[in-house]
């Protein structure tokens, strides 16, 4: 309940306007191509054009909104040096997605001591829909940067992104039952911290 709650919430599509495939992917070619002369002005553009959608993911995974921007120039910083590797336009959205994640994870492992503990099963930690119901996207995230950080991330990879556990672990160098540990305990202290609503 609480997955879709987030998603339809936080819709990472960029602000634009509305016009067919067609002309979107063209732009993004033009962009791209652009982009790969050298040219300001269209990596300018670029970015203004998908910074909502980065800084969305950013956000999640950040502890404030300073963090999250600092995610953000990072996710940049690698699209731009990378952007010669991307295989087509259309693709553009889901590969900056990848690499945002990633360097959020990143962030993460450089600043701080993640601690990945193994622990016995929790119990499913459900939240009551009606409590979700009352709150907005902005409190659900501000009680997910409470979150013990590395059960944060869990969370965030698995409910969020649609993450498997076995592809957690991996991208966490983490056991499975490690990923589902620190899910249960992420569902578990944001119970808590939404108790007051």
């Amino acid at each position: 309940m609480i997955a879709k709650y987030i998603k339809s919430s936080l819709k990472s599509e960029p602000n634009i306007l509305k016009v067919s495939m067609n002309n979107v992917e063209n732009s993004d070619a033009n962009l791209i191509q652009r982009c790969l002369k050298g040219e300001r002005l269209a990596q300018s553009q670029l970015y203004k054009k998908w910074y909502n959608m980065v800084f969305s993911i950013c956000l999640r995974y950040a502890t404030d909104r300073d963090e999250a921007k600092n995610m953000v120039n990072e996710s940049f910083f690698k699209v731009f040096k990378n952007l010669g590797k991307i295989s087509s336009a259309q693709a553009l959205a889901s590969w900056m997605k990848k690499i945002t994640i990633n360097t959020c994870i990143d962030h993460i492992r450089s600043n701080q001591k993640l601690k990945f503990l193994a622990g016995d099963e929790l119990p499913d930690q459900g939240i009551e829909s009606e409590v979700i119901s009352r709150l907005g996207a902005e409190d659900i995230l501000r009680a997910l940067q409470k979150v013990t950080p590395a059960s944060k991330i869990v969370f965030s990879l698995y409910v969020i992104e649609g993450y498997k556990h076995d592809e957690i672990a991996g991208k966490l160098k983490i056991k499975t039952s490690t990923s589902r540990w620190h899910l249960m305990n992420a569902k578990k202290e944001l119970k808590e911290l939404l108790k007051a609503y």
